[in-house]
């Protein structure tokens, strides 16, 4: 399986991805840092759609092969959009904007799915607002 850029809460956080690394910075400092110029595109997937999937998968009947799991594409940009609007004070920073970042676009249409249940992405706001909920401060 490959995996989109996983983002969302959970008990052993990655603050290398970049929505949950946006998210720290976002409510702890009032400021991200976006590398390049925000155009690029990235492939992510939510946990709380990869742990049911995962679980599933240990039971299901899957022919061997190589599979694609992601829910959306989104731009750098478009993160930053809805960050905005749960942080409208928040205030980011563009470092190498020359630099032409490489483009990462998967169809989310995994034919994985014809084998295993999957869930519809949630809004990215609503997603981002639950993952704001579970900071302590």
């Amino acid at each position: 399986m490959r995996l989109g850029n996983v983002y969302g809460y959970n008990r052993s956080m990655r603050f290398d991805a970049v929505i949950n690394r946006f998210m720290f910075d976002a409510h702890y400092k009032g400021r991200i840092q976006i590398d390049g110029s925000g155009e690029q595109y990235r492939a992510f997937l939510h946990i709380g759609r990869l742990t049911p999937l995962l679980t599933a998968l240990r039971q299901a009947a899957v022919p061997t092969g190589i599979y694609n799991v992601v829910d959306r594409n989104l731009q750098v940009l478009d993160v930053v959009d809805v960050l905005k609007e749960i942080y409208p004070e928040l205030e980011f920073i563009f470092t190498n904007q020359h630099l032409q970042l490489a483009q990462l676009r998967v169809n989310p249409a995994s034919a994985l799915h014809q084998f295993l249940p999957w869930q519809e992405p949630l809004p990215l706001k609503e997603e981002l607002l639950a993952f704001q909920e579970k900071f302590s401060y």
